[in-house]
């Protein structure tokens, strides 16, 4: 899986010359990285500084692995960079050069392995949920963390889609392939990618409605330049924003905030779907400082939890603290990522929810 070591790949040359051109650093702000660790190295400015002296051979490889996968990939350098010159841009290509060079975090190695054996990046998960023998063109992914932490969720969101009209087939396997392609191992989640789309189609699906905004990105920005096939995929969110009229909207006068998902927000440039759902449910909703597309990251992305999993909670905990000064009873989210994230940050001290549960 990882490659033999070979001639050292320069990493985002002229992005890196273009961001370092600029003395502006908007990009440590809301860095989950620069927040957890407080150390201008971890920032996308910092990093590059680091990749600048890999460039010119001034570090060892071995010493790039730390600040490479020290990042949730969620892209929030990317929207405030002056320059284009971001590292979330060239991520991807530094990761897979480490890859290449057999350097990944073991952590990481592990994850990969345990996905190409066992479809899922947990220690198991549960199928339990997916009514057997169903056929259809439409069907339902939840994705690996809610089978593997909240498959309740899958059962019902399934439900949720039959109230409003569609009658969806339950997908339980194999994992799309979303955290190997971030992680950098590009030909595992090649392979992963061609071993979905050949079971979508052995099913004869034509639309996936994913639960899980890292797997739809996958699916509609990344398989067509991966595996060069497309399959057509929506968010949960913009199903039920499609259908509002079949919605429970029995009125909820509360306060709420709405998290954002950055593979959501950032990746989807789905933002106002979710907020239709929940304005027609009543709330009164109060917004972050960053939302929608300057949405901060749970911490929780790029397998950051996996690789930190303090620090992550430490990134989560100040999004906890800005919904508590902001007084609202609860948050809504779209990630089953971000509500683990979030809901194990909270300490009990505001509920967090995935959007399907206030509408179910």
């Amino acid at each position: 899986m990882t490659g033999s070591k070979g001639k050292r790949v320069k990493i985002g040359v002229e992005e890196v010359r273009r961001c370092l051109s600029s003395e502006c650093s908007f990009c440590r702000e809301n860095c989950p990285a620069y927040l957890a660790f407080h150390l201008d190295s971890y920032s996308s400015r910092g990093k590059n500084r680091v990749i600048l002296g890999y460039n010119r051979e001034g570090f060892e490889s071995e010493e790039l692995v730390e600040v490479a996968y020290a990042c949730t990939m969620c892209g929030q350098c990317s929207e405030v960079c002056l320059t284009d010159g971001a590292f979330f841009g060239y991520a991807k290509e530094l990761r897979s050069e480490l890859v290449r060079e057999g350097l990944a975090p073991d952590v990481i190695k592990a994850m990969v392995k345990n996905i190409r054996d066992n479809n899922t990046p947990f220690d198991s998960k549960d199928q339990g949920w997916a009514e057997k023998g169903k056929k259809g063109k439409i069907a339902y992914f939840p994705g690996c963390t809610i089978q593997a932490c909240n498959p309740e969720l899958a059962v019902r969101t399934m439900k949720l889609l039959e109230k409003i009209g569609i009658d969806a087939v339950p997908l339980s396997r194999p994992c799309c392939g979303f955290p190997v392609f971030r992680a950098g191992f590009i030909e595992d989640a090649r392979a992963i990618a061609e071993e979905f789309y050949a079971e979508v189609k052995k099913k004869k699906i034509s639309t996936i409605i994913l639960s899980c905004p890292g797997c739809a990105s996958m699916l509609r920005n990344e398989y067509p330049e991966l595996i060069g096939k497309k399959i057509k995929a929506l968010h949960i969110t913009e199903v039920l924003a499609r259908h509002i009229k079949k919605l429970d909207l029995s009125k909820e006068h509360s306060k709420v905030a709405y998290h954002d998902p950055c593979n959501l927000a950032r990746g989807l440039d789905v933002v106002e779907e979710p907020r239709k759902v929940l304005i027609a449910k009543g709330y009164d909703m109060k917004e972050f400082n960053t939302s929608k597309r300057e949405t901060t990251c749970c911490g929780g992305g790029g397998e950051f939890a996996r690789n930190y999993p303090d620090l992550s909670i430490s990134v989560a905990r100040r999004r906890i603290e800005a919904a508590l000064e902001l007084g609202v009873e609860k948050i809504i989210t779209s990630c089953p990522m971000c509500e683990r994230m979030l809901g194990e940050a909270s300490n009990g001290e505001i509920e967090v929810v995935d959007i399907v549960e206030i509408v179910f």
